[in-house]
């Protein structure tokens, strides 16, 4: 008998290693093969055990800390072997070996196997005959085993899925077993108790009369005033057909997850290849997506929908889509949800996937996610998330080193969190001293949730760590001009060409921190939005002195990076370092260039133009500053930035009436209304109102789908900016929605002009109703646009075609060393049902 086995994963119209892993649960038929066929005794490890960790939906065990502690309630026989699956994925950082001390009725040995790379498969059978342990004739009585991490080496733990008693090897064929555990008592960490199981539960009434209570308007309204009412009966077109046609509806079980994309013709999401092999755990089949942590817009606009309208229907939808996730996509070692960059959620399965990486990767990224509602679903999941989040990500508590990417399986302890002494903002480090890549969106992320749980459970230590975070951003922010960095704590040396900038600008101190530069300057705006959105929880909740020093912070680091950045005379924006250095007409060279930012030798970049994003960031600075002096600046960078949009002039001050051009066409967007509307919010000026409205009437007319009441981008809508002024580094570069279109998909070309297949997350039904409540004077109903980055009309070639079948076999052919590269093999499964 060999010592390592692979299952088996030949089942071209399922992944059988999903059956092997995750379909051994109670009430499954047993396989119609005779008894022999199935081991003598095997557990495979479920939801419903505790300390459980999960790996693209398949329950596993780190075999670390406590370890593992089991009886085998069958006599002991030489001719018995223990078979252990075992998860064998590289930990980069570690050890490249995995290692577990094993003990069988008190004897002892030592397995140890190479971790696998992206080439094999990670899943097989470690066969251990008992004979290892002197089991060498037969007794009455059973096997205990402990497993443990191997302590003597630099080894990484061992994870396992399962372990088996078998006579021979066919019965680790991926056959369905009638039972989850068969003969095995599990010692340690053992079952959940029925208090467990029930506490993984949300007690759907008590959510329901909170979500009633807070989320849902007192005055229902009439289908005729709905009606009567243009900007909010199309957002309601946009809400109901969300609600009916967006939700899951592809695997064998039905959930109440939003999808991410729908066809706009067809009413059901489009499948799409998955990056995850099927030898490391994936799909084999087309994948349907939900990312949740890309419907927070979605999320927001129905529970404002709910507001202003007094309908249940669209809150409640946001409640069972939050439930699902707390109920079925939370990761019990930290509290997590199977959420962020590197996480997706596979419908057709009903499983959560990574993108493949060395492990499973949290990752938040400007998203800022709806913790007010996720509160009123559930209060205690919702605070063991926010606390997962910071205990999983922040390395040092002083200097609040982190790292972009955390782990979903950490194990946390939610009552130490906030309890840590806070010690002054000082003697913070220049560099990382970790090797984290600590992109300063994250800090956003962890202030506005710290500070959100702060204050729905009136946690004066969560706001404190939140506004700490901030200060420390603060510090590390350019003594000249008071502007933030991109980078909390850059690496000690020089990553991606940056000493280009050093050797032509010495005295510039830049390095991956200190550049704001090509896209990164698209950033900019996303990031301002959430540091606002935690000042405005804070006036929001009556905290506000506990912010307003960092508040004026945050004011100086706005204004100074828009004066050093915007150009109102050609609307445009400069790249620069963190000093105000103008870098934007350095022309790389062979020699000194830079690697990433779509820097080339011979080209220097473009001038970045000013997306919509800004004037939402711009004007809710304004609205939410409390400093005159401030205050009358953002006005006017206010004022330059609509007429150089040629939008109109604001006027001199708040106070003078504006003078709005309502014949620019070619501008419209939702950043725009979001501007506007936060404009009113301050001067109540008619005018202001009037053109929002405008404004509003063309989102509806060149953007909102009649028929489904869905959003699609202008065929003339202009994609990918270049990011060089001297040339194009892809034909792709600065074309519009028709030109791709037509152009991107060859063979498959397609006769239409804009796509079919559309984002649900994105925020045209927010600006619908940032209008009516403007209109109606109910600013407090009007949705937070502060996730406003995840929001993202696209052109996605093989969801486009995935209704076309002729034209969905023709990509699978173009791309079939890809499909085959991948282990996939292309079945009917692979194309959707007629």
């Amino acid at each position: 008998m060999t010592n390592r086995a692979r299952p088996d994963l030949r089942n071209p119209l399922r992944n059988l290693l999903a059956v092997c892993l995750c379909a051994l649960s109670l009430g499954l038929p047993s396989s119609a093969a005779d008894v022999s066929s199935q081991p003598l005794a095997w557990i495979h490890f479920n939801r419903d055990h505790k300390d459980i960790s999960l790996f693209n939906g398949y329950p596993m065990y780190f075999v670390s800390g406590g370890g593992l502690e089991l009886n085998i309630n069958v006599n002991p026989d030489p001719g018995h072997s223990l078979a252990f699956m075992w998860l064998c994925k590289e930990n980069p950082g570690r050890g490249s070996n995995r290692s577990m001390k094993v003990s069988v009725n008190g004897a002892e040995t030592v397995r140890t196997h190479p971790a696998v790379g992206d080439q094999e498969g990670v899943f097989f059978w470690d066969i251990v005959p008992v004979t290892a342990f002197g089991i060498n004739k037969r007794a009455e009585g059973h096997y205990h085993i402990v497993a443990n991490r191997n302590p003597e080496e630099n080894y990484s733990s061992v994870v396992l899925q399962g372990i088996r008693l078998i006579t021979d090897e066919k019965q680790l064929e991926t056959l369905p077993l009638p039972t989850s555990t068969h003969k095995v008592q599990f010692i340690h960490p053992g079952p959940l108790t029925e208090d467990g199981r029930l506490d993984r539960k949300v007690n759907r009434e008590a959510a329901k009369k909170r979500i009633h209570q807070n989320w849902v308007g007192e005055k229902k309204l009439s289908k005729r005033a709905i009606k009567e009412d243009e900007f909010l009966s199309a957002a309601q077109k946009f809400a109901d057909t969300a609600i009916t046609h967006g939700r899951d509806e592809y695997g064998t079980e039905k959930s109440a997850i939003f999808v991410q994309y729908l066809n706009r013709e067809t009413l059901k999401a489009p499948g799409t290849i998955g990056w995850l092999k099927p030898s490391q755990g994936g799909p084999n089949h087309p994948m349907v997506l939900s990312r949740f942590d890309r419907s927070q817009n979605l999320l927001r606009f129905l529970a404002s929908m709910s507001l202003f309208t007094g309908d249940p229907r669209y809150s409640e939808a946001v409640m069972d889509s939050m439930i699902c996730m707390f109920e079925d996509y939370i990761y019990p070692r930290s509290g997590l949800l199977a959420f962020g960059n590197h996480m997706s959620i596979d419908l057709v399965e009903g499983k959560a996937y990574s993108d493949g990486r060395g492990s499973e990767q949290f990752e938040l990224q400007n998203t800022f996610p709806f913790y007010e509602f996720f509160h009123d679903v559930s209060p205690d999941k919702t605070s063991r998330f926010i606390k997962g989040i910071w205990e999983s990500y922040v390395r040092n508590w002083h200097s609040m080193r982190y790292n972009r990417h955390a782990n979903f399986n950490t194990q946390v302890d939610v009552t130490k969190v906030w309890n840590r002494p806070v010690r002054e903002v000082a003697d913070l480090p220049e560099f990382t001293q970790g090797g984290e890549l600590s992109f300063i969106g994250l800090a956003y992320d962890l202030a506005y949730s710290g500070f959100t749980l702060g204050c729905v459970e009136d946690d004066v230590k969560a706001r404190i760590w939140a506004n700490r975070i901030l200060e420390v951003v603060a510090a590390k922010s350019d003594r000249k001009t008071g502007v933030w960095p991109m980078m909390l704590y850059p690496p000690p040396f020089y990553r991606r060409g940056l000493e280009t900038y050093v050797d032509a600008y010495p005295d510039s101190n830049a390095n991956e921190a200190r550049v704001i530069i090509s896209s990164w300057v698209n950033s900019v705006p996303i990031h301002a939005l959430g540091v606002l959105g935690t000042i405005e929880q804070a006036q929001k909740h009556d905290r506000y002195d506990e912010v307003r020093k960092v508040h004026a912070k945050v004011d100086r680091w706005i204004l100074n990076y828009m004066q050093a950045a915007y150009d109102p005379e050609a609307h445009h924006l400069r790249s620069i370092l963190l000093d105000g250095q103008d870098v934007t007409d350095l022309v790389f060279t062979e020699k000194a260039t830079l690697y990433g930012w779509g820097a080339q030798p011979g080209g220097s970049f473009r001038h970045r133009p000013v997306t919509p994003a800004f004037f939402a960031a711009v004007a809710q600075g304004f609205r939410l500053c409390s400093s005159p002096e401030s205050k009358a600046h953002y006005w006017k960078l206010l004022r330059n930035l609509y007429r150089g949009a040629e939008l109109g002039d604001i006027g001199e001050n708040s106070r003078t009436t504006p003078n709005f051009n309502h014949g620019a066409i070619a501008h419209v967007e939702d950043g725009h209304v979001f501007g506007l509307s936060e404009i009113y919010r301050v001067t109540r000026s008619p005018e202001t109102l009037r053109f929002m409205e405008h404004l509003g009437r063309e989102i509806i007319q060149r953007r909102q789908d009649p028929k489904s009441g869905l959003f699609v981008a202008e065929a003339h809508r202009e994609l990918n900016f270049p990011a060089l002024k001297e040339f194009k580094q892809s034909p792709h570069e600065g074309i519009t929605v028709k030109e791709m279109m037509r152009e991107r998909f060859g063979a498959n070309q397609l006769d239409y002009d804009r796509p079919k297949v559309v984002p649900l997350n994105i925020t045209e039904p927010l600006a619908l109703l940032a209008i009516h409540g403007c209109r109606t004077g109910e600013f407090e109903k009007i949705p937070s646009w502060v996730s406003i980055g995840m929001s993202h009309h696209s052109v996605m070639k093989e969801q486009e075609i995935w209704f076309d079948r002729p034209k969905l076999e023709s990509y699978y052919e173009d791309r079939k060393d890809y499909i085959k590269d991948r282990g996939f093999v292309v079945n009917e499964d692979w194309f959707p049902a007629e």
